[in-house]
């Protein structure tokens, strides 16, 4: 017997229903990111944000076989937290005038609730930078540590909050781009 018969034999055999949560796992974070990468062609470097996100994904490649849940789950979070307060340290002076900080920081962000575009947000370039890479790592964590539920949450309020609220007019998430092309026949929402 060869070498390779014998790896070959210990190999696991493929799990066809694990292939397909991880195919929508990836689906998933690709549309995320696609919004962001929209964002930072706009205002910032892709080639950056695309290696961070591939960054946090590796980390949580390479990570999900020895850090349990809990500790994972805490990771993401600072991750995202630490990035926004990462964000509010490295605001101009001027916007983090307390008199003024409502204005400049906290209405622009409150505005993506409600459609309005993202590049309102003071510093949109650094914003789109560090909010990205928490998200990324605790949803690819989960899908490979199996919790493909877990996965789908967080995928799904980032993809929310950066397609939904954010204002962001890319691909079919536009709602006149959609009623533009039904057909005739299709019932249409008024507007």
């Amino acid at each position: 017997m060869n070498v390779a018969s014998r790896v070959l034999r210990r190999l696991p055999v493929a799990d066809p229903n694990r292939a397909l949560a991880l195919g929508s796992a990836v689906l998933l974070y690709l549309s995320f990111a696609s919004v962001l990468y929209g964002i930072a062609e706009v205002v910032s470097r892709p080639p950056l944000l695309v290696g961070l996100l591939v960054a946090a994904a590796a980390a949580a490649t390479a990570l999900s076989r020895v850090l349990r849940l809990r500790t994972a789950v805490l990771l993401g979070l600072v991750l995202f937290v630490g990035g926004l307060g990462w964000y509010l340290l490295e605001l101009p002076p001027d916007a983090l005038d307390f008199d003024r900080f409502e204005s400049t920081v906290l209405e622009p962000f409150l505005a993506l609730l409600t459609g309005l575009s993202v590049l309102r947000i003071v510093n949109v370039e650094l914003w789109v930078l560090v909010v990205s890479p928490g998200p990324v790592f605790l949803g690819w964590y989960l899908a490979m540590r199996r919790h493909y539920v877990g996965s789908a949450v967080v995928g799904v309020l980032g993809l929310l909050f950066f397609v939904l609220a954010s204002g962001n007019s890319t691909g079919a998430t536009r709602p006149s781009r959609a009623r533009r092309s039904w057909p005739s026949s299709w019932p249409r929402w008024s507007s």
